[in-house]
């Protein structure tokens, strides 16, 4: 067998000095079929399987070049010094990882698991766009759905990673985005609940 030279890529294009550099082939298999798990995906289900400990969610996409995951998480306050929230206010997100192989772009949405009632919109809409100039990553949007013709606006913080030419580290970037959304999330959510309306819709 011919050996490779120093700088060939390997199956997965990535060069000899990144860390997933001629990794055995990961299969997922499900009823839909096998799906090959590429560099972004492999990063993100090592995060979500093996250091978080949770059962493999990850929707492959049949070509293997997009992956999902959804998740939903509580959020409590009580972590900031304005306490606006306590540790009693409690309300529900839901999260979507989407990944793209072939830009090696992730892309976290952070969902307020319900739609903002139409007397609330101008003016979330207008706290969204204060809140987004103090940010120094990820913007938080408001998003329009339709279901059997009936609009949704809903509130959702959208930020994104490139794992292109990251070598080593790859795990620990996706770490660090869920991480930082966390933060931003908190500082976003104790600043609106200083409005009495606001803070009765996201605990109602």
């Amino acid at each position: 067998m011919a050996k490779k030279k120093k700088n060939e890529l390997d199956n997965y294009g990535l060069e000899p000095d990144d860390e997933f550099y001629e990794r055995m082939p990961i299969i997922q298999t499900s009823d839909e079929g096998t799906r090959d798990i590429k560099t972004c995906t492999n990063a993100l289900m090592i995060l979500w399987k093996v250091r978080m400990g949770n059962e493999d969610t990850i929707d492959i996409s049949e070509d293997c070049n997009h992956s999902m995951l959804n998740f939903e998480s509580t959020y409590s306050g009580g972590e900031s010094e304005e306490n606006n929230l306590t540790e009693d206010d409690e309300f529900d997100l839901d999260h979507i990882i989407e990944v793209d192989e072939e830009s090696m772009i992730l892309t976290f949405y952070s969902y307020v698991a319900k739609p903002i009632p139409d007397e609330l919109i101008s003016n979330i809409g207008l706290e969204t766009l204060n809140i987004n100039s103090k940010l120094k990553f990820g913007n938080f949007e408001l998003h329009s759905t339709n279901s059997n013709g009936v609009e949704s606006i809903y509130l959702r913080y959208r930020t994104s990673a490139c794992l292109k030419g990251v070598k080593v580290g790859k795990v620990e970037v996706i770490e660090n985005l869920i991480s930082n959304t966390q933060l931003n999330l908190a500082i976003a959510f104790e600043s609106w609940s200083k409005d009495a309306d606001f803070k009765n819709w996201l605990l109602t």
